[in-house]
């Protein structure tokens, strides 16, 4: 039995690292020896990820001034500011519609229905069955 795993295809660059032994033994046994490269890329990616939030919580560090934020001077009146925010009444929107309700606008899908000219047929053929829809379907 063929198992299908779908993956990014990308082109890759080679390129040769130098690690420890100790270090792709421990790959390998988590990874397994074939799935060493995707493995590291993910490490690398996902490293790289953090650094780069790093790099922009060290660029936006201090953006903030205290001065403009008198309120935030504590964490006991960001305590009080957060609850006030929470407490101030919002404009809750449009009430939403009931459940089980549809509104007399809302388009109504057509039926189909199916009828049967006569009893099934024995022989495996339903040549028999035809599809109506409710407009066509006559009263009797």
């Amino acid at each position: 039995m063929r198992t299908c795993v779908r993956h990014d295809v990308r082109m890759a660059v080679r390129t040769n690292l130098m690690l420890p032994p100790e270090l792709v033994a421990e790959v390998d046994r988590i990874a397994g020896p074939r799935n060493r490269s995707r493995y590291v890329a993910e490490a690398v990616q996902t490293r790289l990820r953090r650094d780069h939030l790093k790099e922009v919580w060290d660029r936006s560090f201090g953006i903030l001034k205290t001065e403009d934020y008198p309120y935030w001077a504590t964490s006991e009146m960001v305590v009080e500011w957060v609850r006030a925010l929470r407490a101030a009444e919002t404009d809750p929107g449009p009430d939403p519609i009931p459940v089980g309700t549809v509104p007399e606008d809302y388009p109504r899908p057509r039926m189909v229905r199916r009828r049967v000219d006569e009893a099934a047929p024995t022989d495996g053929s339903w040549a028999s069955i035809r599809s109506t829809t409710s407009d066509d379907a006559d009263p009797g």
